[in-house]
């Protein structure tokens, strides 16, 4: 899970058990994630409120690229999730509709209007409840 912005406060769990890029260590650590992820499921997504998208989008599409660089493009799901819908996100339809179908052509699984209440060592669970099991390479 990352998450950009300072919102993480909502997301019980989040220094425990995210990458982020609140400090001088998470983005290393983030990177380190990235290049070990070779097969399962990685759920990237921000916590509710956060004010900065683009940093989610950046990373599911920088893993999609080094899954497909190393020759194993579908070992892993990439699930990207938001807390609103993505124009709202992004401020702009036209915007959003770009962004919706670089994540079809990269086969990343869009997942919005899904607040993350929690993040676990192994789960990342919804305001609704459900959950998404996450690989131990995950994001």
């Amino acid at each position: 899970m990352l998450s950009a912005g300072a919102r993480h406060r909502t997301c019980y769990g989040f220094f425990e058990h995210a990458h982020h890029l609140l400090d001088v260590a998470g983005p290393l650590k983030l990177g380190q994630a990235v290049r070990h992820l070779n097969e399962g499921r990685t759920v990237i997504g921000q916590c509710p409120a956060a004010r900065l998208p683009d940093p989610v989008y950046e990373t599911a599409f920088a893993s999609a690229k080094r899954l497909r660089e190393n020759g194993n493009p579908n070992s892993v799901m990439i699930t990207v999730v938001c807390p609103g819908s993505i124009e709202a996100e992004f401020g702009d339809e036209k915007v959003a509709a770009l962004v919706q179908q670089e994540l079809l052509k990269h086969g990343i699984e869009l997942v919005s209007r899904v607040p993350i209440s929690r993040i676990g060592s192994s789960v990342v669970t919804p305001s609704g409840g459900n959950r998404w099991s996450r690989s131990r390479h995950s994001l």
